[in-house]
């Protein structure tokens, strides 16, 4: 029978990457005395593939992404997620990105969640490549000792000043024992994505009467843009050059390069522009506004619903098709040589915190984060 055994770390790597990086990267870590869950060490005849990898995960602290152009697949996009949700959930640092064969660009393209995380290459050599790791990983793991220590220092304080308490007879109220149901937290969704949907439509409602159009004649418009504006590189791909909005096309987990040609993420949607919008105003500047709209219906999911103290607990919603519109402005001046763009989004965030609170007996959603 083999032994449960703990982790500090995972390596997560694409199968092309692992004689060329991920053994090196794993000897570096053993010879530094850090436990490591490396499938290609793991497996024994007859183990199931899949069952280990899951218990590799459960039983990892940390989890090294080895990011290459070969990353992106099924199975290392789950291994991912697994840290990335439990970054979101408690707060900290789970995942220490290491780049090979790839540039910050690529990773903003490819990996949008990572963008914004620092990350280090195998090109300055496996030796420092391990060094650092070891450094990160040894230091976050003093971090959450200390604060594992410090709770159950907390937690024996609670217990003994509850046991005098109680010696005390004074009456400890409980907690609730039930969650909020399933039903409790979708109406408390459902409701918030009705008043999204509706302050939205009226925002484009607020507007100049729009009329339907042709991908096509979008198309036609953008690289009419190209052609004529600046050379900015990122033209090549982008609608907006507006920085605000790319970092939140990122942060949805949206892929530029889609744009607008897979018309941000929609599989069924409908083009509409401002009437007047297309043409020259007064001062000479050329005009066209535009709206994406998802057709698909928004679908929500409850991921996780977790217990937060006293009269207070949260659920955890993940969504498809949570980009619904896309408002578009581009500005050309052809003397002045000016481009202005303008880029509104319309969307729910990939996954949301609702909060509850216990209210009279009743669950109550108090706030959506």
């Amino acid at each position: 029978m083999r032994l449960l055994k703990k982790y500090d770390v995972f390596i997560s790597y694409a199968v092309e990457d692992k004689h060329t990086v991920a053994e090196q990267v794993y000897q570096q870590l053993i010879k530094r005395e850090l436990d490591v869950f490396f499938l290609g060490r793991e497996l024994q005849i007859g183990d199931s593939i899949s069952g280990s990898i899951y218990e590799g995960l459960e039983r990892s602290r940390y989890c090294i992404v080895i990011l290459s152009p070969d990353y992106n697949r099924y199975w290392t996009s789950a291994e991912a997620d697994e840290f990335r949700q439990r970054e979101f959930i408690r707060r900290t640092k789970h995942i220490f990105p290491l780049w090979h064969n790839i540039t910050f660009e690529e990773v903003s393209q490819r990996f949008p969640w990572l963008h914004d995380k620092y990350g280090m290459s195998t090109g300055s050599g496996f030796d420092r490549v391990g060094e650092e790791l070891y450094k990160a990983i040894k230091e976050k793991k003093c971090k959450d000792n200390f604060k594992i220590t410090m709770k159950g220092t907390a937690a024996l304080a609670v217990a003994v000043l509850l046991a005098f308490l109680v010696s005390y007879t004074i009456r400890v109220v409980s907690p609730p024992v039930a969650l909020p149901s399933n039903e409790v937290v979708m109406e408390a969704v459902n409701t918030h994505i009705n008043n999204c949907e509706q302050k939205w439509d009226y925002s484009l409602k607020e507007r100049r009467g729009i009329v339907e159009i042709p991908l096509d004649s979008v198309i036609k418009t953008f690289n009419f843009f190209i052609r004529l504006g600046p050379k900015d590189p990122h033209n090549e791909y982008k609608l907006s050059s507006d920085i605000i909005a790319k970092k939140r096309l990122l942060s949805l987990g949206f892929t530029l390069l889609d744009a607008p040609y897979k018309a941000y993420g929609m599989t069924s949607y409908v083009i509409t522009r401002e009437s007047g919008s297309y043409g020259m105003d007064d001062d000479s500047l050329f005009n066209y506004c535009y709206v994406f709209s998802n057709r698909d219906r928004v679908v929500p999911q409850i991921d996780t619903i977790i217990y937060k103290g006293t009269g207070e607990a949260a659920a955890r919603i993940s969504y498809t098709g949570y980009i619904r519109h896309v408002y578009e402005k581009l500005v050309f001046a052809p003397d002045s040589k000016l481009e202005k763009r303008k880029l509104q989004l319309m969307s729910f965030k990939p996954t949301e915190e609702f909060t509850f609170e216990m209210q009279k007996g009743k669950w109550v959603c108090t706030h959506v984060n």
